[in-house]
């Protein structure tokens, strides 16, 4: 953003471009100058009708210039509210009613300095964090005059702010970025009526000095948008109810708060009965992003009685909606005509949606009638990749699985090239450990037991599916879970590569643990970790462990050309490839081995695999025997690539 700022003032200097800039406008801005409200150094003093914001409980004294107030910034030229901290939390509260929506709140930006070694100085050495300031709202006043505390849903916190920005002697911006609104503060609420500032946290003695407090107006929230979704953005999902009768799979709340009247003339229509009636989307899903930007629209027509908030959740991969994935509405029009509400969801959702919920009103006996709910995304999806699926005792494999690797210690003393850690496996004064018996007999010492493979390095197969069985027993030991690891291309074992798998019975009988990966196993399947158990003093034996694939591992040196012919009178030529099943090769010549200028060759026909984009895609065994002509011209070095 600074470059295109930079570029852009660079343009207007040079007098390629001539535009008017306008100022940036705000749903509340105080510039602590005076000129909107005043400043009382103390609560007690305080008057009804005066409307200043006020120390409160008098935690705030004179700054290390002797001022408290309103005053001209040190060494500056703004106009700063400022003092010094007389205690840990000093706190410079609203007397006055802000009066602005709270569905309307977007970007916060507050601009402060804080004498935090208390040198005297504002300067580089004072760098302020997140938690050095705070930010409180409520959707009430404090009891006035004065501030006091009493009356509810006041002194609600920001939180820490999303970016603090440094900027010279010592100023720093702290930065909320805009969520769509805010949410809290009492049902039925709709304004935001104080704010309380707490300048300096935790360094009592400290000097500050406030610049201003800005709030923008939410871009998030669009109601009755003048301009269609733009173009780079897809229709993924929508419900229209244009059949009568037909819900469209939506269902009221299980709560009870909502009764659906049902769909007729192209609305879904219902009533409320209480204080958060909810109707809820049959599960769906739109796919992740790489944008991240998202846009929801809900068509409504409000009931002329509905002055109530409404609230769109979203549920993620499978997950039912929750409190965090949610927007507010700001107030619609009450003219019984239709209108749109736009939630442009940039970066606030990073995963698969999968359910929505509506809360169409705060109150009982509202009539809502919706007319649509559509979801857009910009840009390629993010293919989802489902979790690897752990199974107790499964049925049978399918013939399409093929054994790549199994270990049964059969040979009495031999791990077959595992590693044992954490783990009673050789004890001399315990026979009924080590490997014997076809199998490995060991008990785990403290909770972290692991045995891990020797390398396997088996490549992915076309499918993207392996499956990993562990058959083993546990005898005398309360029945626990245990975890299976994997390292493939992208890292080792952790936490990104494992799953938890069920607990065998602990009934001293062997039990196969079945583990299906369906592409999340990156490339190459290096080695795997068991960790049986996260208990101490756990006996168990392994019987086997084996690795399947569900066709043929792919091939790290394919393709290979294993022969090649060509007639020099006519430039016919013929090779025969062989690659990985039903993958696409193109071919390209060169003059020199290096490739450094080559080009693509057009295929002519294929009598093995088929055509496919300028390549030719070969058979469910990777094989491929293509025709080309390469000229009449010098002899030419040959590749596939794929």
């Amino acid at each position: 953003m600074k470059l295109k700022q930079s570029n852009l003032a660079t343009l207007l200097a040079l007098g390629f471009l001539t535009t008017t800039v306008s100022a940036q406008t705000f749903i509340y801005e105080e510039e602590f100058d005076g000129t909107g409200n005043g400043y009382n150094p103390d609560s007690m003093t305080a008057l009804a009708g005066d409307d200043d914001w006020v120390d409160f409980a008098n935690r705030i004294g004179n700054n290390f210039s002797g001022n408290e107030g309103y005053f001209t910034a040190a060494g500056g030229t703004e106009s700063v509210i400022t003092g010094g901290a007389t205690s840990n939390d000093p706190q410079v509260r609203t007397d006055f009613a802000v009066g602005i929506n709270k569905s309307e709140v977007g970007r916060v930006e507050l601009r402060v300095r804080i004498d935090k070694d208390q040198d005297s100085d504002y300067d580089a050495a004072d760098a302020l964090v997140a938690a050095d300031v705070s930010l409180f709202w409520g959707t009430n006043t404090y009891v006035n005059p004065g501030a006091a505390n009493g009356n509810p849903n006041v002194s609600i916190n920001f939180g820490n702010a999303d970016e603090v920005v440094a900027e010279a002697d010592g100023w720093h911006r702290f930065i909320w970025t805009d969520k769509g609104g805010l949410s809290g503060g009492g049902a039925g609420t709709t304004q935001v009526n104080s704010f309380r500032l707490d300048p300096v946290n935790g360094n009592n003695g400290a000097s500050f000095e406030v610049d201003y407090l800005k709030i923008e107006e939410s871009t998030l929230i669009q109601v009755d948008p003048v301009d269609p979704v733009g173009p780079e953005f897809t229709l993924r999902q929508e419900w229209n109810w244009n059949t009568d009768g037909d819900q469209e799979g939506w269902t009221a709340g299980a709560n009870g708060h909502f009764t659906i009247s049902g769909v007729s003339g192209g609305l879904l229509s219902g009533v409320s009965s209480d204080g958060d009636p909810q109707i809820i989307s049959p599960s769906f899903e739109v796919l992740d992003v790489e944008s991240g930007r998202f846009v929801i629209e809900v068509g409504l027509v409000v009931d002329v009685a509905d002055t109530s908030s409404k609230r769109l959740f979203w549920g993620l991969n499978g997950a039912g909606p929750v409190g965090g994935q949610a927007l507010s509405f700001p107030p619609l029009p009450t003219d019984g005509l239709l209108h749109v509400v736009r939630l442009n969801l940039d970066d606030l959702i990073n995963d698969r949606i999968t359910s929505l919920r509506f809360d169409p009103s705060t109150t009982s006996g509202i009539t809502t009638n919706v007319d649509f709910i559509r979801i857009y995304s910009e840009g390629p999806e993010i293919p989802f990749i489902p979790p690897p699926v752990a199974e107790l005792d499964p049925a049978p494999l399918g013939p399409e699985f093929i054994l790549q690797q199994e270990w049964l210690w059969d040979t009495e003393d031999d791990f077959e090239g595992w590693t044992l850690t954490n783990l009673f496996f050789a004890d001399p004064n315990d026979a009924d450990t080590g490997v014997f018996d076809s199998s490995i007999f060991a008990e785990s010492v403290g909770t972290d037991p692991q045995l891990q493979s020797p390398n396997v390095n088996i490549n992915a197969p076309a499918s993207g599916q392996f499956v990993v069985e562990i058959e083993y027993a546990t005898d005398f030991s309360p029945a626990t879970a245990g975890q299976l690891f994997w390292a493939d291309a992208s890292g080792g074992p952790g936490v990104a590569r494992s799953i938890t798998t069920p607990s065998v019975p602990n009934d001293g009988a062997s039990h196969t643990v079945r583990v299906t990966f369906t592409d999340n196993i990156d490339t190459v399947l290096n080695f795997l970790r068991f960790d049986p158990t996260n208990a101490d003093a756990i006996y168990f034996g392994i019987d086997a462990v084996r690795i399947y694939t569900n066709g043929p591992p792919l091939s790290s040196d394919a393709p290979k050309i294993a022969s090649f012919t060509y007639d020099s009178s006519t430039g016919d030529a013929e090779a025969v490839l062989v690659g990985n099943p039903t993958t696409v090769y193109t071919f390209v010549s060169a003059a020199d081995l290096d490739f450094s200028a080559s080009s693509p060759i057009t295929l002519t026909g294929a009598t093995v695999g088929t055509l496919s984009g300028g390549g030719v895609e070969t058979d469910g065994s990777g094989n491929a025997t293509v025709q080309f002509n390469l000229g009449t011209g010098p002899a030419n070095f040959l590749r596939a690539e794929d």
